[in-house]
Formats: C-alpha cells, sequence, structure tokens
C-alpha cells in the first residue's frame, strides 16, 4: 500500500524529463528545505534554486512540496 495518494500525478518516466541539476535538487525540494538551504547547500543564488523549483514544478506538473513528495515517494507503485 503506497504511503501517498498518486492519483493524478506524474509518473516515474516523467521524471527523466528533468536535467541532471534539477534531478539532483528535487530530493531537497522534496523533503520541505527552503530555497536559501538549498542554494548553500549547492553553492548557488537563491534566485537559481527559486528557478529550479519552479522548472521541477512545472516539468512535472505539480503545484506543492507535498505532490512533489509523492512524485519522487520510495513507496510509490512502480507500474503507474
Amino acid at each position: 500500500m503506497p504511503c501517498c495518494s498518486t492519483a493524478g500525478l506524474p509518473t516515474p518516466g516523467r521524471l527523466a524529463r528533468l536535467s541532471t541539476r534539477e534531478r539532483e535538487l528535487v530530493a531537497h525540494f522534496a523533503r520541505g528545505r527552503p530555497n536559501k538551504v538549498v542554494a548553500i547547500d549547492f553553492g548557488i543564488s537563491e534566485r537559481t534554486a527559486e528557478a529550479h523549483r519552479a522548472r521541477i514544478y512545472r516539468k512535472l506538473g505539480v503545484r506543492s512540496v507535498l505532490e512533489l513528495a509523492c512524485c519522487v515517494c520510495p513507496h510509490r507503485p512502480a507500474d503507474e
């Protein structure tokens, strides 16, 4: 049984649409880390972190950190 509802969320194949850098950052954003913390951790500006977050949300079709977390949830069924 999955830990969260996955209805209407992007399939794992859509995660492949992310750039290498976006895939590096997505786990940090999914944990709810603020842009400022992600920026410090990755040595980028806060504005760049904001831009990455916006592109990730747009590419995956999510509107919140909860939806993003559900996309990368390890308990999500593989057949979706």
